[in-house]
């Protein structure tokens, strides 16, 4: 309907202005044998007549005016009232504006008069002369003058009876009547836009109520159209195509004894040779109540038959039935790789009688058009038929592999019941490889930590150490090439570690994570790691207390805007590029060069929403603030690191617990790498602890390397507990280091 809304927009259209004299009132005398709107059939003949109630536009030409860049406007329209007639023909008056004066009809122009019926089908008037290519292709007619054609719909949805066609869902178009004046009388007759259709469906449940239904047919066919019509020569002309299906819910049509239901259809005329299929609803005699469903396909190719409807006729036909079963296939979910694309899927046969069933996919080129319609089993290449095998309960996995990256790959589900093929859902599937990346292995610079941890030469997805690399989002492997500042985006749904708004994975959180699922990780797998996976072998993203001991043992400086830390241990260096992060859509650099660490930010409460990243422009690390997002929305450059140990977190050591019985309970902290006391101050260490990753008890006091013991814990409980500390810049006490250990667990004795 947004095309019909355009083109009335793009219409100079008046309506009746009362303030505005004088008004013009016309008496039209419609009608003629041939023109009613309910049918009734006497076998293969049907007759014809007006309805009492129904309405009718009419609308008012001055054809001169089109064309022209300034003047009145070139048509005006109005509806009838309510015909009081039941009857061959019909009398009504209608008012329109008086345009008989110079000024509103400049060029003297003949007045022409169309009528249309239903009211509600009339959308515009078109000026051929506008767009006269349009009108050769549309009309395949090179010939006739420029004129005044109709924009008009052909109703698509259908309300007949068990035996009358259903008078609102007709299309009627008068010839034109030509005035040299406006007029005080018209007389117009009406010819029908179309086809009726009369389909008898067999093979139905007796006495059972047609509910609703669907008449399909290719989108090529002119089915059911909003139509361009010329009322001077009575064709029609192609506009814009519908959806390929006429939609129709009958009044109290019932199947009878024989199992036969007598369907009312309008259409275009023209010839089907294709294809065409029916689908119904049927109900125990209420609507609303427990449905059966029907369907059938034919195919008029492999038949070698046509369907023929004739302007302004009838066809008659009928369709033989199935019931229908809602064959199903279902994609579960999908990963694509750069040569390779794995799809897991769900195959139901909904209970459908068979003997044997086959299952699996069509490959197709992604320029194939209407595939549902083209595509089959026969017409694929052998190497495009894919056969799958479903286990017991209907799923199975499958792997597109040898594939070119970055490219996109269609297939089509089917499944082969005794023979006959079908397509689940009427759907296929698209799908896209992944974009191949080259990874540059950097060198490994020993700075002589402690931990025995290297550090790269440049960044990942980088070639020298000025230069920045990838961003990525805290758990993906793949760069992020498309950023955002929306929430609401593509990408935010998309992010790996989101399911609407909670963690999938690393959570310590029940009430943030899918189905309250709490795995406690607070430190990147392999597989999640996006220096692991790109460079392969013992490479791995840094800790934040790797960063921390980096941090801790370096001396910063800047050097042409880049940040080069010095070992004080060797006096060996590596560089980081002012690269900035990404936050949505914004890319920020002046403020921070914030680099993506493995690790993240607990604080018992919100730890699914931030992780920790290094500042390398002031030498700390901070947890990211998300603003209530994921933690996918910031984007950060990874500096991969070898050697030293992936566990190490937040800056402090490992915690441990010692269950001692009777309600008692050691918690232990050890920190593993010296803070920068000459920097820093007020250092406070605290243990937490509670039966509730969401809530912990109040926190103690702990020494840095140290122990609390727990006496009132209850015997068979799971306690939570993590340790926490806090320190603040002697020059700056505005400016804090924080961090917090691993969650980890313990039960009670």
């Amino acid at each position: 309907m947004t095309l019909l809304a355009c083109m009335v927009a793009c219409q100079t259209e008046v309506s009746l202005d009362p303030a505005k004299a004088p008004v013009k009132t016309i008496t039209v005398q419609a009608g003629d044998p041939g023109t009613r709107t309910s049918v009734k059939v006497d076998g293969d003949k049907f007759s014809v007549n007006w309805s009492a109630g129904d309405m009718i536009a009419v609308a008012e030409i001055i054809n001169a005016n089109f064309g022209l860049d300034k003047g009145p406007a070139p048509y005006q329209y109005t509806y009838s009232e309510p015909l009081d007639a039941d009857a061959a023909s019909a009398s009504f008056t209608v008012n329109l504006q008086d345009r008989s004066s110079a000024e509103e009809n400049p060029s003297g122009d003949v007045f022409r008069y169309v009528g249309v019926y239903p009211a509600s089908s009339f959308y515009s008037v078109n000026w051929t002369g506008n767009d006269r290519a349009a009108w050769e292709e549309n009309w395949g007619d090179t010939t006739t003058p420029d004129h005044a054609t109709l924009l008009v719909e052909l109703p698509a949805y259908q309300n007949p009876t068990a035996d009358s066609f259903d008078p609102l869902a007709d299309l009627l178009v008068s010839q034109v009547v030509t005035s040299a004046t406006q007029p005080d009388n018209l007389s117009m007759r009406f010819a029908r836009v179309g086809t009726i259709v009369k389909v008898t469906l067999t093979g139905l449940t007796p006495g059972m109520n047609v509910e609703y239904g669907q008449f399909t047919f290719p989108m090529s066919w002119t089915g059911a159209y909003v139509v361009e019509y010329d009322p001077v020569l009575q064709r029609t002309g192609v506009f814009g195509k519908s959806s390929g299906q006429i939609a129709f819910m009958p009044q109290d049509v019932t199947v009878n004894g024989d199992g036969e239901a007598v369907i009312w259809l309008r259409t275009l005329s023209g010839t089907l040779d294709d294809w065409f299929g029916f689908k119904v609803i049927l109900t125990p005699g209420t609507k609303g109540g427990m449905d059966k469903q029907f369907e059938k396909k034919v195919n008029l190719k492999e038949l070698g038959k046509t369907l023929s409807f004739p302007e302004s006729g009838m066809t008659t036909f009928s369709v033989a039935m199935e019931p229908y079963y809602e064959l199903v296939m279902e994609m579960i979910s999908y990963d694509a790789g750069e040569t390779s694309l794995t799809m897991n899927m769900h195959y139901d046969l909904a209970g459908k009688p068979h003997t044997t069933a086959s299952y699996g996919l069509i490959r197709f080129d992604p320029e194939t058009p209407s595939p549902l319609q083209t595509v089959s089993i026969a017409d694929a290449a052998p190497g495009d038929v894919i056969y799958l095998e479903p286990d017991g309960d209907g799923n199975v996995t499958y792997t597109d592999t040898g594939l070119t990256p970055e490219t996109w790959y269609c297939y089509l589900p089917f499944i082969v019941v005794d023979g006959k093929e079908y397509h689940p859902e009427y759907s296929y599937l698209s799908m896209q490889t992944l974009k191949h990346y080259d990874y540059a292995e950097p060198e490994l610079v020993d700075m002589g930590l402690p931990s025995g941890t290297k550090w790269a030469s440049f960044n990942l997805g980088s070639v020298a150490p000025t230069v920045e690399g990838y961003y990525y989002a805290w758990g993906e492997v793949r760069p992020t090439t498309s950023f955002t500042s929306s929430y609401s985006s593509k990408y935010w749904y998309q992010y790996k570690y989101n399911y609407p708004g909670y963690a999938k994975k690393y959570s310590t959180v029940a009430g943030a994570a899918q189905d309250n699922l709490v795995d406690l990780k607070t430190v990147l797998d392999p597989e999640d790691d996006a220096a692991t996976v790109c460079l392969g072998g013992d490479w791995r993203t840094p800790t934040s207390a790797d960063f921390g001991e980096l941090f801790g043992n370096c001396d910063v400086s800047v050097v042409d805007g880049n940040y080069v830390y010095t070992s004080k241990i060797n006096g060996n260096s590596i560089t980081f590029p002012a690269c900035g992060y990404y936050k949505g859509a914004s890319k920020s650099e002046d403020d921070k060069t914030l680099m993506m660490t493995a690790s993240m930010y607990v604080d018992g409460k919100n730890s699914y929403n931030s992780v920790w990243c290094a500042d390398v422009k002031w030498g700390q690390a901070e947890y990211s603030e998300t603003e209530g997002s994921t933690r996918g929305y910031l984007k950060y450059n990874v500096r991969p690191v070898k050697g030293g140990t992936r566990a190490g977190y937040e800056w402090t050591a490992h915690t441990s617990a010692t269950v001692l019985g009777g309600g008692k309970a050691t918690v232990h902290s050890q920190f593993l790498e010296p803070e920068d006391l000459s920097n820093y101050t007020d250092y406070t260490y605290s243990v937490m602890l509670g039966t509730d990753v969401r809530n912990y008890f109040p926190s103690k006091a702990i020494t840095r390397d140290g122990n609390y013991t727990y006496t009132d814990l209850t015997p068979g409980t799971t306690y939570y507990y993590y340790v926490s500390w806090e320190c603040r810049l002697k020059t700056n006490t505005s400016i804090h280091k924080s961090g917090a250990s691993e969650v980890r667990s313990f039960v009670a004795q």
